[in-house]
């Protein structure tokens, strides 16, 4: 089941790394008004999927994650901070712009990394929590108190 519902998240995230991966390609090609709509897309595109998240971990029924919400809102203001600051740099800052962003996906990779560790933490515990049931059914259908009885399994 868990593997099911993470396959799913996965095919989904897939889906969205190849549009980031073909707006990337592109974006090399554009011309510059074509890139300032590109840009204003993907900046509307971008807060509107940060405002379902927040609004899905809002309801989450993992009271914890609203820790993470808050942790990643704070980290979004920073990032946004220290982007408005390399802007404003002097005539290094498209190659400021440029380390930026390549700093950014390394981060991106990193949450991916973390984020497939605790997929297989869940689908290991997940596992240890059905090998369990199944011994103690293995079990209970040994015991000498379940022989005599009708209602054994």
């Amino acid at each position: 089941m868990e593997q099911d519902v993470l396959a799913g998240k996965l095919a989904e995230v897939d889906a969205q790394l190849a549009g980031v991966h073909a707006k990337l390609r592109s974006a090399a090609q554009m011309e510059s008004a074509e890139l300032d709509a590109a840009i204003a897309q993907t900046r509307e595109e971008t807060a509107q999927c940060a405002h379902a998240l927040a609004e899905r971990l809002r309801h989450s029924r993992a009271h914890q994650v609203g820790e993470i919400a808050d942790a990643f809102e704070e980290i979004r203001e920073i990032v946004r901070r220290v982007q408005t600051e390399v802007r404003r740099g002097d005539e290094s800052g498209e190659e400021m712009q440029l380390l930026f962003a390549e700093y950014a996906m390394d981060f991106a990779m990193q949450a991916a990394r973390h984020a497939l560790l605790v997929a297989l933490e869940a689908i290991r515990d997940e596992q240890r929590k059905g090998s369990a049931a199944e011994r103690r059914k293995s079990n209970h259908r040994k015991s000498p108190c379940c022989i005599t009885t009708a209602s054994c399994f």
